[in-house]
């Protein structure tokens, strides 16, 4: 349950990957203190058709980065991830230092894709997020979070949709480009 605080100022929400659909969530519940919510392709899992090719896409990734972690190959299930998000080969052209970085978290990351495919919010309680959105999606990125933004563009009543080269991970790839179209939506609604 997510708890008003003392200092319920209003503020601007931007969320990435996980972080955006925990921001699209947030908007739902704490619509009234948001300003504006700036979203990079959420993986709101839980919207995708049971029967599409994208779930189907994400559902084999993450049996297949569960049964490696259920042989104990962390190496592999991590490999699998960052490789679907990034591109075939992005993880073996990583610094074996940063490979080590991702392969601590990565039982972490089987639960939180359960967190999403699990969510009970609905395209309906995301319709009424009111509020000016800015809808960022990369160019080259996977079925899975291109088809999210489909659906969402769809909608969210007051959204803005931009696209930037790259892919999932443009907020790192091409961050310039990224943080130039946030850095204008704030811009032009801050309000105070």
């Amino acid at each position: 349950m997510i708890k008003e605080t003392e200092n319920n100022a209003p503020f601007h929400l931007v969320g990435h990957f996980y972080g955006g659909a925990i921001a699209l969530k947030l908007a739902v519940k704490l619509l009234a203190r948001i300003r504006t919510l700036t979203l990079f392709e959420p993986v709101a899992f839980h919207l995708l058709p049971s029967d599409g090719a994208a779930h189907n896409e994400i559902t084999t990734i993450v049996k297949n980065l569960t049964q490696a972690l259920e042989k104990k190959d962390k190496t592999l299930a991590t490999k699998l991830f960052i490789d679907y998000w990034s591109g075939k080969g992005t993880f073996e052209n990583l610094k074996q230092k940063n490979q080590a970085v991702f392969i601590q978290y990565i039982d972490k990351v089987v639960l939180d894709f359960q967190a999403l495919f699990n969510e009970s919010l609905t395209l309906k309680d995301y319709s009424k997020v009111n509020i000016p959105v800015s809808m960022i999606k990369g160019e080259k990125s996977p079925l899975t979070s291109i088809q999210i933004f489909q659906i969402l563009e769809h909608y969210l009543p007051d959204r803005s949709i931009h696209s930037v080269p790259g892919g999932h991970m443009s907020p790192i790839t091409h961050v310039n480009k990224v943080n130039k179209i946030i850095e204008n939506f704030l811009t032009a609604h801050a309000l105070g």
